[in-house]
């Protein structure tokens, strides 16, 4: 999850110790078999795979300092994530790396949101207008989410747990073995920006720190690169909480409840007159009121705060409560992004979007085993589409065009390419004749690529033997192996950097738009 700021540490810190305590007064840990941490553990699980549910990203704690553009460094793609809410332990933090600045807000927004003003800088203008807290947020998107239900036991714990205050809060004050629950998350907004404007921009911020990136591409463990494009945030929740428990013969158990104290009841020798009830109501709700605010401001002989937060009270009787917490300002609670698996040499795969991956019928990379082999296999299909325009080229002029701009790609292919090889039980490279000299199309571009990626793996592990033997190949003349020395060693590395090195902009540009080209003009034709 995102890195915590401070105030979010308190509040989850705060959370914890109210949810030990209230769950205690009431016996809830009676007989669950289960330990503190383990309970501790749960409730964030439980958080996330419910606002997972709601086809977003669960934040967790509820945190203001995430927004679209952060990077962060992730082991498990989008589509494998939920195995970690199965997992024992605590939920992993994710590595916060760096946070472009989206630049296509202007754009993204022009057409409705943005229309006409041209002085918005996002997000700062919706998140902090004029620099203050007033009016954070009334000017993005607004968003809604579903009504979350959640049920409590004696000896069974919690079987959805919040981040949030109010929860436990009345728990505590209903003194109940068993009660039902449902939070209402409300002035809930969203900002969000076009996912192949960042994608350019991950590119970019990825070439400039590839010597960084290439630490992290193992072919066994891959690490992911996860860009946020949408953030949602909650202004305030509804928390609604019934006592569910069983009585007999109308006389509660255990110790009476404050929320008794909103049951309107009339002195002895007074009539029941209106303004009786009314002003028994006043008094009863402004003494429960009293035990929140006291309990919420309450301070330790330490001095440190104790359980609360900024809760007010909306409805009560004797076996129900109901509650309102803001944020303010508002936190976000979830979003959305694509991950790029970083590969051994620093450069990125395709952007596997988050949308597309929630839900797993949707996943070609979780149907075929893993995120690489959903790379290769889109390569294959990108390389048999080529074919098929190949062929259609002699009776359709569109199909040329694709074709010719695909086949412009043969130009990035440098002059007397090598193509290197290593032999393990000899300890010996072997330097080639590249396979695609002569050639200047795509099929030879896409084979020049192919023989950059496994040189590289060859000239590594070669690179990393101290005997190491050399045998080069020029024209039709093999050489015989020598032993590689200081001088030879260093040329060898240079040209390993060479081929780790990330490919230029354009030429990455331009491989990005033939592929675009080649699968748009394929689904035309299925259209036809």
């Amino acid at each position: 999850m995102p890195d915590l700021s401070m105030k979010s540490y308190f509040k989850v810190k705060i959370l914890n110790t109210f949810l030990t305590a209230a769950l205690a007064s009431v016996g809830l840990f009676c007989g669950c078999g289960t330990t503190k941490q383990a309970q501790l553990e749960q409730a964030a699980k439980d958080w996330c795979a419910t606002i997972r549910a709601s086809q977003v990203i669960p934040v967790y704690p509820l945190t203001e300092d995430i927004q679209p553009g952060d990077i962060f460094l992730v082991q498990l793609p989008v589509d494998q994530q939920q195995k970690i809410y199965q997992q024992k332990g605590y939920l992993p933090f994710d590595n916060h790396l760096d946070r472009l600045n989206p630049i296509n807000y202007p754009n993204f927004y022009s057409h409705n949101f943005l229309n006409g003003q041209t002085n918005v800088v996002l997000p700062a203008d919706w998140i902090r207008p004029d620099g203050s807290l007033s009016n954070t947020w009334v000017s993005a998107p607004n968003a809604a989410f579903p009504t979350y239900s959640f049920s409590v036991q004696r000896g069974a714990g919690i079987n959805m747990a919040f981040p949030v205050e109010g929860v436990p809060v009345g728990l505590s004050l209903l003194g109940t073995d068993s009660a039902d629950g449902t939070v209402i998350i409300k002035n809930a907004h969203t900002l969000g920006v076009d996912t192949l404007s960042l994608y350019k921009q991950l590119k970019l911020w990825a070439a400039t720190n590839f010597d960084f990136l290439s630490s992290f591409g193992d072919a066994e463990k891959p690490n992911y690169l996860r860009v946020v494009s949408r953030i949602y945030t909650v202004g305030s929740v509804d928390i609604s909480l019934r006592d569910a428990s069983s009585r007999a013969g109308g006389l509660d158990v255990g110790a009476a409840k404050p929320v008794n104290l909103l049951t309107p009841q009339l002195m002895q020798g007074t009539n029941a007159d209106s303004g009786t009830v009314q002003s028994n109501f006043v008094a009863g709700n402004s003494i429960l009121q009293g035990l929140m605010t006291n309990a919420l401001a309450a301070k330790d002989a330490a001095g440190n705060l104790l359980p609360g937060g900024s809760l007010r009270l909306t409805a009560a009787s004797a076996r129900t409560i109901a509650m309102r917490e803001t944020f303010d300002p508002p936190l976000t609670i979830g979003y959305v992004g694509f991950d790029c698996q970083i590969e051994h040499n620093g450069q990125l795969g395709p952007p596997i979007p988050s949308f597309s991956v929630l839900d797993k019928h949707f996943s070609l990379a979780d149907r075929l085993g893993g995120s690489p082999t959903a790379m290769i296999y889109s390569d294959v299909i990108i390389s048999g589409i080529y074919q098929i325009i190949a062929a259609q080229s002699a009776t359709d002029s569109e199909a040329v065009k694709v074709q010719s701009q695909a086949d412009a790609l043969g130009d990035f292919i440098p002059p007397n390419p090598r193509r290197y090889t290593y032999d393990a039980e000899t300890k010996t490279l072997l330097d080639r004749d590249s396979q695609v000299n002569g050639a200047n199309n795509y099929p030879a571009f896409r084979r020049y690529l192919g023989e950059r990626k496994t040189g590289s793996a060859a000239l590594t592990d070669a690179l990393a033997q101290s005997d190491l033997q050399y045998e080069v190949e020029t024209g039709n003349t093999i050489a015989s192996p020598v032993k590689v020395d200081a001088a030879l060693r260093q040329r060898l590395t240079a040209t390993l950097d060479s081929m780790n090195r990330p490919l230029p902009a354009e030429e990455q540009q331009a491989i990005d738009d033939t592929s675009s080209s080649l699968v748009n003009y394929f689904i035309q034709q299925l259209d036809q």
